[in-house]
């Protein structure tokens, strides 16, 4: 496997000619100003957005070389990633990753893609591929104001491609070590009032430590059809499902391999600024060598609503509601479904009273119909003192609701000998985790030349964990969740790129994070303090390339068990990545391509690994290389 080492870092350093006419598609997203659609309730520039974001373009995701979409999401800075097995990866914003990371929502074109009993985001079980995405969007710090609870640390909103932009039918397939094994087909068109796009596709991948045993495999199908009506009104109507199974390590707990089926129906209608759109997602997972197995189905159902108002020129406020029911079916939840109602109110005003000053303020009201109601506010002013710079203070607050687990649960386990039982229980007295968050901020823009800087504190209380193992009469014993303990924390984030005239741009960017805990355990340290990113990407013809660095410092986790007083922190020491893609393009139809995660193979760990049965750590699986290559043919 060196030798393809040897080899991608010979390719990238082969000349290549300039951009032409045919490489617009790859160097313009390296171009376009971003247009966020995540950062408040209207389209905005990047500029001018309420908060701080980022984008990867489809050409950037594609030019990292990454197979997973965790992996892409490595080079945003503030976005902390733990790939804890070869299957899973655990994404969180500023701080407090954890294994099954459950701060942070994510979206698929605006809808909720977690998993709602836990709040988590099963990454390999969204249905739609590399290939199809347009940008993923990032919103750094607290957004639920806008999106409700789980938007806590931020939101990441993976976009696709419309069928206009997709034009025609792409096929890929690829291979790579450890059984990795990736296919696609993917088509998108339009005539007329009509525009209709599907896809499918499937990948495989086994373990780092033992390349003969499955870490992933998964096989996923979407489709969407648009209506455009000589009214302006429009109408969308969508769906997907995957079927996923992975290994999932699940804190000290053990691992987990779960056989998920997911799938998810959608309906868009516009009319000028009113929006309304409705969705059913629904899981279903049998789980395997963990809680002996348990069948579990949920489903989620919501409807929301939004109209836009222009108040006068300078005056826009946009008003909506929504509401939201959480089911859940399962042995270990006791006997029939156990549900939540979320009802909502949100608005957002933005005024404009002169080309250099800009105020936005909202606020959202959430009714849970276990523990009650949550106002989210949040407002920023913004200052351009030229076209070049920005500068903006914000605030606000966010939430994230007890989970369907932490509620409900219901479930007896053995512990090791000459222990009995231990009995997990949920709480419907849980109070909702709630954030207050300030951040100052510029944004700047010099010819090629764009950086960004970002400087935040929050506090976070009545954080949900679990209670300290009480023994109800030895050897038997029982734990639940509760609220305990406040975390404060400040940290930060630079970056910069500048767009090269021969087709591609170069960039860096730094993290900075430190948080304490009061209460019994601390996992506000469950995320590196210093983290780096830098690269170059390159497009040309025939050949195009991108090499590019991530450094994560050392993360202190915690490994406390249910029967510890107190925090147990265990020190993992700093990584390296370097990751690299090289292409090959035959016009604008045919591309070979080679691409390598880890390219050195510095093997490391990003959770506590397993040692023994008295020191089970988090279940953590070394990380090794992953190289592949890949052939697609647009048609």
């Amino acid at each position: 496997m060196k030798n393809i080492s040897y080899l991608l870092l010979f390719a990238l350093l082969l000349p290549a000619a300039p951009a032409a006419a045919d490489l617009d598609d790859e160097s313009s997203f390296f171009r376009e100003e971003a247009r966020f659609i995540s950062a408040s309730l209207r389209a905005t520039s990047a500029q001018k957005a309420p908060a701080s974001v980022s984008v990867l373009t489809a050409a950037e995701i594609k030019a990292s070389g990454a197979s997973t979409l965790w992996d892409a999401l490595r080079l945003v800075p503030g976005v902390d990633v733990a790939e804890t097995r070869a299957g899973q990866g655990d994404v969180s914003v500023r701080g407090f990753n954890q294994s099954n990371s459950n701060r942070l929502l994510v979206l698929l074109d605006g809808k909720t893609v977690l998993q709602e009993f836990y709040g988590i985001a099963a990454w390999e079980a969204i249905p739609v591929g590399v290939e199809e995405i347009d940008r993923i969007e990032v919103v750094r710090g607290p957004a639920s104001s806008l999106y409700g609870a789980n938007a806590i640390h931020g939101v990441i909103n993976i976009i696709t491609k419309t069928p206009q932009q997709l034009s025609g039918t792409a096929v890929s397939a690829g291979g790579g070590n450890r059984s990795f094994r990736t296919g696609s087909v993917l088509y998108g068109g339009g005539s007329g009032k009509y525009a209709f796009k599907a896809g499918a596709g499937y990948r495989n991948m086994n373990r780092f430590e033992d390349g003969d045993e499955l870490a992933s495999r998964v096989a996923r199908a979407s489709a969407s059809g648009r209506y455009e009506a000589d009214s302006g009104a429009s109408l969308g109507v969508s769906g997907g499902i995957s079927r996923l199974n992975n290994q999932l390590g699940i804190y000290n707990n053990g691992v987990a391999r779960p056989y998920l089926d997911s799938g998810h129906l959608r309906a868009d209608y516009a009319l000028g600024g009113f929006k309304a759109r409705t969705f059913w997602n629904t899981s279903r997972v049998t789980m395997r060598d963990f809680w002996g197995g348990p069948d579990l189905a949920y489903d989620t159902f919501d409807l929301n609503i939004s109209q836009e108002l222009e108040l006068s020129d300078s005056d826009k406020l946009a008003i909506g509601a929504g509401y939201r029911r959480n089911t859940i079916a399962a042995d270990i939840f006791g006997s029939g479904w156990r549900s939540q109602d979320i009802a909502s109110l949100f608005a957002e005003n933005t005024w404009e009273p002169s080309e250099k000053w800009a105020l936005t303020a909202g606020a959202r009201l959430d009714r849970h119909s276990l523990s009650g109601a949550v106002i989210s506010p949040r407002a920023s002013l913004m200052c351009f003192p030229d076209q070049r710079n920005t500068l903006r203070l914000s605030a606000g607050a966010a939430f994230r609701n007890p989970t369907l687990i932490e509620n409900y649960l219901d479930i007896t386990q053995p512990l090791p000998a000459p222990l009995g039982n231990i009995t997990f229980s949920g709480s419907r007295n849980l109070n909702p985790e709630k954030m207050e968050s300030v951040e100052i901020a510029h944004n700047g823009v010099y010819g090629g030349l764009s950086t960004g800087l970002a400087v935040y504190v929050y506090r976070l209380k009545d954080l949900i964990n679990t209670n300290k193992a009480q023994f109800t009469a030895f050897p038997d014993a029982a734990a639940g969740w509760t609220n305990t303990g406040t975390a404060h924390a400040f940290g930060g984030e630079a970056s910069a790129e500048y767009l090269l005239n021969s087709g591609g741009k170069v960039f860096a960017n730094y993290s900075y994070f430190n948080a304490s805990e009061s209460g019994r355990h601390n996992d506000s340290h469950n995320s590196p303090m210093h983290k780096a990113n830098a690269g170059v990407y390159y497009s040309g013809l025939p050949l195009s390339g991108a090499l590019w660095g991530h450094w994560a410092g050392p993360t202190w986790w915690d490994d406390a068990t249910f029967f510890d007083d107190s925090p147990a922190l265990r020190r993992l020491g700093s990584y390296f990545l370097l990751n690299a893609r090289v292409s090959w393009r035959a016009g604008s139809r045919l591309e070979l391509a080679l691409k390598a995660f880890n390219l050195l193979d510095n093997r490391h760990y990003e959770v506590l690994p397993y040692r023994s049965s008295a020191d089970v750590g988090q279940y953590g699986e070394i990380i090794g290389a992953r190289y592949a290559a890949e052939l697609s043919y647009r048609f």
